[in-house]
């Protein structure tokens, strides 16, 4: 079983290559988040897969980087609706 557990974070955790690629495609905001929210999904993870604690301050530092990427997505989300509907109405 460890073995797989490896594979799967050789292949979608330290692979240089996603980087340079999300990076060189999206820019480095997509990067920085993409990074962030695989390390505190990791982090989540752990706590409930291994039984780890959270204290109230980490608690509310998770929430808050969750929420930060949540407000982000739903910007993009509504500029690109905006950009859809004024795309719309020129033609």
């Amino acid at each position: 079983m460890s073995i797989i557990i490896a594979m799967f974070c050789s292949e979608f955790g330290a692979n240089g290559r996603d980087v340079v690629y999300t990076l060189a495609k999206f820019g480095s905001l997509v990067l920085v988040t993409v990074t962030v929210t695989r390390k505190m999904l990791s982090m989540v993870f752990s706590v409930v897969a291994f039984g780890h604690s959270l204290s109230v301050m980490q608690m509310l530092g998770v929430g808050l980087v969750f929420s930060g990427i949540g407000a982000e997505a739903e910007v993009k989300r509504r500029n690109g609706v905006a950009k859809k509907r004024n795309g719309h109405m020129k033609e």
